[in-house]
């Protein structure tokens, strides 16, 4: 039909009115929606309410909202389509309310999780500064190796040459090696001396033969498979290990560095556990408001009682047979009488 907006008729909405006189200017009018139309914003409103829910990448734990803004912008939508301004003023304060309570959560989210970076930071600066202590005792008693002051001592005997060490190092730890039974960690065990510090080494059976030689004082730790440990230079064995003591100082320099980055982190954590949040009463209000609007609008949608007159009195129900008593016999009808009487009535 000229002038009319099919898709006006097909949303169950009234043909877009002409404003001003002027037909290129139309508009809607939304306190108009049929009860069609209303249903259908509820069905978007529950709809857009599921997809934020299971699109939203930041809820923690298990925690899902209620409804999101999206879903808010359609109970808008629906309220302006009731043409009440408690409505509006409803899905207004529930918007609000949602949004708070999201803010109120991930305020005490924020805490839960400061109070887990205070435990670890703690945690990370207690082992940093004991490592830091072991590496300040082990730089002590460090006994430098470099050119020709190289000495080590393996399974008791002295090397000078780091070739003689290595071969040393690399054939008893192979025996070690073949001495353990098979899926089996044997032993930490002393194999030797270097810097003045002592060598530890365990052979494990368990995965893959290998082979683990440690320096405890400095938190060395060199691990060699079966396979490599054969095919490794000896004196490479011998010279990975006094790299790592020629740079215990720089070692010490992190260590105590990673320390003190831990305790800050740790007090900074510590400073903003507690901390209330600030929008508390701001959200009581809030809710206190919506409380109000639901029984405002709840009241309202009870159906009204009618009023009576003064003494008027209702009329009493009829009265249900009672099956117990048998129906009265009809009295019998003369139907000869009945008929003369109709001829003398005709005469």
């Amino acid at each position: 039909m000229a002038g009319s907006d099919p898709r006006s008729t097909r949303l169950g909405r009234p043909p877009k009115v002409p404003e001003g006189g002027q037909s290129g200017t139309r508009r809607y009018a939304p306190g108009w929606w049929s009860a069609d139309e209303v249903r259908r914003r509820q069905t978007l409103e529950r709809k857009a309410a599921f997809i934020s829910q299971v699109t939203r990448g930041d809820l923690p734990d298990r925690d899902v909202d209620d409804i999101g803004d999206q879903a808010l912008s359609f109970a808008e939508v629906k309220a302006l389509a009731t043409g009440d301004p408690l409505v509006l003023e409803k899905a207004a304060v529930d918007a609000d309310v949602a949004k708070l309570t999201r803010l109120e959560r991930a305020h005490h989210d924020d805490q839960h999780r400061l109070r887990r970076t205070l435990d670890a930071a703690a945690h990370r600066a207690d082992r940093a500064d004991q490592r830091a202590a072991t590496l300040a005792e082990a730089i002590g008693r460090l006994v430098d190796t470099r050119g020709d002051r190289f000495a080590m001592s393996v399974d008791g005997q002295t090397h000078t040459k780091r070739i003689d060490a290595g071969l040393h190092l690399q054939k008893l730890l192979g025996d070690r090696l073949e001495a353990t039974p098979p899926e089996t960690s044997g032993p930490s065990v002393k194999v030797g001396t270097l810097g003045g510090l002592d060598v530890h080494a365990q052979a494990i059976t368990t995965i893959e033969d290998e082979v683990r030689m440690t320096i405890p004082a400095a938190h060395v730790e060199l691990i060699y498979t079966a396979h490599e440990l054969r095919a490794a230079d000896p004196a490479m064995i011998v010279g990975r290990f006094e790299r790592h003591l020629q740079r215990l100082p720089d070692t010490l320099a992190a260590t105590t560095a990673d320390g003190v980055r831990a305790r800050s982190e740790a007090t900074r954590a510590e400073a903003r556990i507690g901390q209330p949040w600030d929008r508390t009463d701001e959200l009581a209000g809030l809710r206190r408001r919506q409380q109000e609007l639901n029984e405002t609008l709840a009241a309202s949608a009870e159906p009204a009682q009618p009023e009576l007159e003064p003494g008027f009195v209702p009329a009493r129900p009829p009265t249900p047979p009672n099956p117990a008593v048998p129906n009265p016999t009809p009295p019998a009808v003369d139907h000869a009488a009945t008929q003369q009487e109709d001829v003398s009535r005709i005469q």
